[in-house]
């Protein structure tokens, strides 16, 4: 990143910030998405909890590569790495609270269960709004890291 600009850092570190932070979120929308948005007064299924667990787990996943990848590509400050931690650190939380739904059998008296897909809930994480910054912060680390330090002198 140039520093062409005495702000360019703390700029930089906040934004850097408040994605993690959104990032970190991914897996709450998620949890309540699945589990405590329903239309019926009727409690989630196994497959719902399936859901919220994969996707709660593969948003740490993003926390855990793409936060700290992220972080060293645009040269963030190391604080940042703690709101990884804690972020990763909720969405453990979360999965913990839909262990005992997912394990259970499905009520035979439904109509029709809710099914299961590993994949649909896995993308859950990129497709939520609230981990774009972080995979857009991502893309400018990468572009800047691809193209490499800038000349210092007069363009």
């Amino acid at each position: 990143m140039s520093r062409t600009h005495p702000g360019t850092p703390l700029v930089l570190n906040a934004g850097l910030a408040a994605s993690i932070v959104l990032a970190s979120l991914t897996g709450v929308v998620a949890w309540w998405g699945y589990l405590r948005f329903t239309f019926e007064p009727i409690p989630p299924e196994p497959a719902e909890y399936r859901s919220a667990l994969t996707a709660i787990l593969a948003s740490a996943f993003l926390l855990l590569v793409v936060a700290p990848l992220t972080t060293l590509a645009l040269r963030g400050a190391r604080l940042l790495h703690a709101l990884v931690a804690a972020g990763v650190a909720v969405q453990l939380g979360y999965a913990w609270s839909c262990l005992d739904g997912a394990r259970g059998e499905p009520d035979p008296g439904l109509i029709s269960s809710s099914t299961y897909s590993f994949t649909d809930s896995a993308l859950v994480a990129v497709e939520l709004p609230t981990s774009w910054p972080l995979l857009a912060f991502l893309l400018v680390g990468l572009v800047a890291r691809l193209r490499g330090p800038s000349s210092p002198g007069p363009r």
